[in-house]
């Protein structure tokens, strides 16, 4: 029987323009997952901040017709809109600059917004959102508000600490990251690329770790199972996004309750399309999208 229940998925960190050489880019790996999540059909807000200034409204603008709850998103006078310089390298993958001082790193969080967390499904959030005293402060005080809080570790130049991690894993129940954080996690650790994964999950007794292989796949590692897919070939353009847009096309399916294989299903697909497009929002009809990557809806 399909579940009819709507999925609600709270969204906390940097609203950003992803500035290319030729190009400007709505971003922000929270606004990013939130803005799929919401086409695939879960409610969704996310909690930010951007500045009083002409990148913030633009970034108003574009956000208006993404389906996204942007009544937790402040604007500052204080603070301009964050931005991050972006160049592709021949096979479309980025190098990143985020530049300072970003209104996202100066979040504050009101009574309703506390709420909102406290009666989400899900309460999404990364180690870049902590770079800022203010933000870590806020996003401290709404982990212990959510009953399933998702870790998307978006580790960023050298925006985290072991006890950053170690934080914001004791309060989390999931954990999301690329073979690139898992190395850092390796050595930080002190763990193997083999063992990582259940020495994490029994340390802060985790629900699963997702763990995205860009063009090799994903899998999934929970305390008894382990699933894994090949990743789908695509000829790839810009890959900025890619992996928020495989978070946010399992997290959903994962509410559902189906099988962790066609979560990861459903990622893949979501994922390897929008390495394909330019931005990392384009807008789709997934169940086309599935038919097209031959996965079966």
């Amino acid at each position: 029987m399909k579940n009819t229940k709507i999925n609600h998925i709270v969204c906390f960190g940097e609203i950003l323009m992803d500035v290319y050489p030729d190009r400007k880019k709505l971003g922000g790996a929270p606004l990013n997952v939130a803005a799929h999540a919401s086409q695939l059909g879960c409610k969704t807000a996310i909690i930010s901040a951007i500045g009083n200034d002409f990148i913030g409204q633009l970034i108003e603008a574009k956000i208006k017709g993404l389906g996204v709850n942007t009544s937790y998103v402040d604007i500052s006078s204080d603070y301009p809109t964050g931005t991050v310089d972006i160049v592709l390298d021949d096979k479309g993958l980025p190098s990143y600059s985020i530049n300072e001082p970003a209104a996202w790193d100066n979040i504050v969080v009101t009574e309703d917004a506390k709420a909102k967390v406290a009666e989400a499904d899900v309460f999404l959030f990364g180690t870049l959102a902590a770079r800022g005293d203010v933000s870590r402060e806020s996003l401290m005080s709404l982990l212990k508000l959510c009953k399933r809080n998702l870790l998307d570790l978006n580790l960023r130049q050298d925006y985290y600490s072991y006890e950053l991690l170690d934080m914001l894993l004791s309060e989390s129940q999931l954990l999301k990251m690329n073979l690139e954080e898992k190395k850092v996690l390796c050595e930080l650790y002190n763990q193997s690329d083999d063992g990582l994964c259940k020495f994490l999950i029994s340390k802060y007794n985790l629900e699963l770790i997702i763990t995205t292989k860009g063009a090799e796949g994903a899998e999934v590692i929970t305390t008894h199972e382990h699933h894994e897919i090949p990743g789908i070939e695509v000829k790839a353009i810009d890959t900025v996004g890619s992996g928020d847009a495989f978070l946010a096309a399992f997290i959903s399916a994962y509410l559902d309750k189906k099988p962790i294989k066609e979560c990861l299903q459903d990622g893949g697909v979501l994922g390897a399309y929008v390495a394909t497009q330019n931005g990392a929002i384009p807008s789709y009809n997934f169940t086309s999208l599935k038919e097209k990557y031959l996965i079966s809806a």
